[in-house]
């Protein structure tokens, strides 16, 4: 496991190019905006939305995460490709919830 932030082809996913060392963020649970231009992530150490400039493996934040309660682990991030709203599902490690991000 590593930190690098990396692109490949499609065709071969063992040609990693490395675009950026991600020491200092966590992102994880990512998905592309409808337009696909833009890639948003959650960032784990400051629990904030954020989106990557996947040119530089950047990551800039743009709103914290309040509001999820404590006994919940955030799991994953969907964009609606259809109308943009963007959607974070967590767990308990007992049930699930679905949240929407306004």
């Amino acid at each position: 496991m590593s930190d690098n932030f990396v692109s490949f082809p499609l065709a071969d996913m063992t040609s990693l190019t490395v675009i950026a060392t991600n020491a200092a963020d966590s992102p994880f649970a990512m998905d592309y905006d409808p337009s696909a231009t833009t890639l948003w992530a959650i960032e784990f150490n400051t629990v904030s939305l954020g989106h990557w400039n996947t040119g530089a493996g950047t990551y800039t934040q743009v709103l914290p995460l309040t509001g999820v309660p404590a006994s919940e682990t955030i799991e994953g991030l969907a964009i609606d490709p259809t109308t943009g709203l963007f959607y974070l599902g967590t767990t308990d490690g007992i049930g699930s919830w679905l949240y929407s991000i306004c």
